[in-house]
Order: structure tokens, then sequence, then C-alpha cells
């Protein structure tokens, strides 16, 4: 999917030492990813779509309200 999107099409949503959020866009729709590397939680930021994955947490991604030390939450939105 990733090798399907247009060029320049990337936007960074939020940065910070050992975080980061960022989406693309596809011509099915809008890929979310937030990825929390370091050792403290975060605020899950404002995602395109809704959540569809997470680890460490699997069930219910959607109810993430912050992204704990090692992590990562995917989410989508149909085009």
């Amino acid at each position: 999917m990733l090798a399907d999107a247009p060029g320049g099409t990337g936007k960074v949503i939020e940065t910070d030492k050992d975080y980061l959020a960022v989406s693309w866009d596809f011509p099915k729709g809008r890929l979310g990813i937030a990825l929390n590397i370091g050792e403290a939680a975060r605020p899950v930021p404002t995602m395109p779509g809704k959540a569809v994955f997470a680890y460490p947490r699997k069930d219910h991604p959607e109810k993430l309200t912050e992204l704990p030390p090692n992590s990562i939450l995917v989410s989508f939105e149909k085009a």
C-alpha cells in the first residue's frame, strides 16, 4: 500500500523526541501511524479515520487515549 502513494502525500502530524505521528494519502483512503519509542506515555494525536491496530494493546485500539512507551497505533480512513 505504501508503494501506491503518489509522491508528496505524506504529512507529519506531530513529532517530539522518541515520538512520531504521520499520515499518507492513497487512492483508497488515508493511513495514519503514531509511534512512541520513548519511556513515557504520550496522548494519542488526532489521527485520520478509525484506529485499526495498536501494539501492545490488541483489543479496541479505538479506545486508546494515550500511547504507552514502545507502542504503535495505526488508523485508516476510507476515501
